[in-house]
């Protein structure tokens, strides 16, 4: 009511548009021509001067955080102070709000490396993600900024060499109408799908175990409906490994083998060898051992003839393998496989495969 309907109010309804400190270009493509009613109107042709007097109004009256001495441009205030404007702004201006997004969306997009490398390069991809689904940009954003950038698609660079489970789980949040069962509809059926299986993933991952099923059994379920084989392989899989860490031996058996039988549907040579090692796994810790031996026998077989310069099986499967050996009392074979995999070590190799290469 003080600052009334003027460039103050403006002002602090762009910084309820972000979830963290504002950089000073990240406020200039807010501020920019064309004018949008509701969102920048007063501010567009605001002198560098004229701001400044304006931020130093709301910073006196304690609405605005003092200057940051690391970064003097940036811009910020108190959580609840972003909340409340940024709240008003929607309710008031949805058209507005959702501009303001896009333009955030745009803007991060483009001040990130193409493929970044670290974990803090890759954060203004993660805020570009957020902006994009606040802007209704949803398919748009998998596509282009989640998959192709933060996953790297078949790489999955963000949590293979990053380890970053949750800081990809925070950004998919924004592609749910609700958390974790319902996908916002607008994306493809298929990533809807996929969506649901990267959840569970990272819920699996950060120890939410009991939060992970109800996504992962969604996933498989659609893959199912699609007659998606491969995708099907891999969903059935992480459930049979979700079960197994809650201690649901029979159903993680009933899961690898629902996998197994995907994976053969599919004809992927590599899911086929690799859904065998699940089998195998849930067998041995239900004490099937015989069961287990015969198909890591099976899958290292089709992993000689799927790869002939690794004839050992190694990563995740390889573990599993070396698990059983050691519960038989093989620790000089188990030491020679370990020894073997290290130097076939590539700088691609991802972190659970390095670190179970170690523990073996």
């Amino acid at each position: 009511r003080w600052f009334g309907a003027g460039p103050e109010r403006a002002l602090l309804r762009l910084l309820g548009l972000f979830d963290r400190p504002a950089p000073a270009p990240a406020l200039a493509a807010l501020r920019a021509e064309p004018q949008i009613p509701g969102l920048n109107e007063g501010l567009a042709k605001l002198t560098d001067l004229e701001w400044n007097q304006k931020l130093a109004r709301l910073r006196r009256a304690g609405l605005v955080a003092e200057v940051n001495d690391a970064d003097k441009a940036e811009v910020d205030a108190h959580p609840l102070i972003r909340d409340h404007f940024g709240e008003a702004l929607r309710k008031e201006n949805e058209a507005a709000w959702r501009e303001g997004h896009r333009r955030l969306y745009e803007w991060y997009a483009g001040s990130a490396k193409p493929l970044p490398d670290t974990a803090e390069e890759m954060a203004p991809l993660y805020a570009a993600v957020l902006h994009g689904c606040r802007a209704g940009l949803y398919q748009e954003a998998f596509d282009q900024v989640f998959k192709k950038r933060i996953r790297r698609f078949k790489e999955h660079y963000s949590i293979k060499r990053l380890g970053a489970f949750g800081a990809d789980l925070s950004v998919l949040s924004g592609f749910f109408a609700e958390p974790w069962m319902r996908p916002v509809a607008v994306l493809r059926e298929s990533d809807r799908a996929l969506l649901l299986n990267e959840v569970g993933y990272a819920l699996r991952a950060l120890g939410r175990l009991e939060e992970a099923v109800g996504p992962m059994q969604a996933s498989l379920a659609a893959c199912l409906a699609q007659k998606d084989w491969s995708n099907g392989a891999r969903g059935a899989s992480n459930l049979s490994e979700l079960q197994l860490l809650l201690g649901q031996l029979k159903e993680a058996t009933e899961s690898a083998r629902q996998a197994v039988k995907l994976a053969d549907q599919s004809g992927d040579a590599f899911l086929r060898l690799a859904r065998r090692t699940d089998l195998a796994d849930a067998l041995h810790q239900g004490g099937q051992t015989e069961q287990a031996v015969s198909l890591f026998v099976e899958a290292e077989t089709m992993q000689r003839e799927l790869q002939p310069e690794f004839p050992l099986l190694y990563s995740l499967r390889g573990y599993q393998y070396c698990d059983l050996l050691l519960a038989r009392g093989a620790t000089d074979d188990v030491r020679r496989r370990a020894e073997q995999v290290l130097q076939w070590r590539i700088p691609e190799d991802s972190l659970i495969s390095i670190g179970l290469e170690h523990l073996c």
